[in-house]
């Protein structure tokens, strides 16, 4: 069975999950992270919260395919680095793609964002964002 891990990185984007959850599991620590399971409606999922930053996010997301196995479903909560001006508390905001805005290799021939030898972008998983989003995916 696929986990579904909603990553934070801060307690107060976590609240609103244990807020809403009818189970919560006690609170596991891997690394730096904290892992703990709840249940909201019919979905059980991993709530991790894993520190600010993209290094504490890579090694949350490293110890959640490394407890939960490589087919996870994983979505980040909270702002997520999302900064726009329109954007507001509560909004679901769905990506069509992933960029390391960290990578900057253009010196090499790479578009920006890209890591040498890996591609510039990652697509969004289709049917995920529909699950989001309300859209069919055909």
């Amino acid at each position: 069975m696929t986990a579904i891990v909603v990553q934070v990185a801060m307690d107060e984007e976590a609240q609103p999950f244990l807020d809403a959850a009818a189970q919560v599991s006690d609170p596991v620590t891997l690394g730096r992270a904290v892992h703990r399971g709840v249940v909201i409606g019919s979905a059980t999922l991993v709530l991790v919260v894993s520190g600010i930053g993209m290094v504490n996010a890579a090694d949350a997301v490293a110890g959640s395919v490394f407890r939960y196995g490589s087919d996870i479903l994983l979505v980040s909560g909270g702002s997520a680095g999302g900064l726009a001006s329109d954007a507001r508390v509560g909004d679901v905001v769905v990506g069509t793609e992933i960029v390391n805005v960290e990578a900057d290799a253009r010196a090499f021939g790479y578009a920006l964002g890209q890591v040498p030898g890996m591609p510039a972008s990652y697509p969004t998983d289709a049917a995920l964002a529909a699950a989001f989003t309300g859209e069919r995916v055909t």
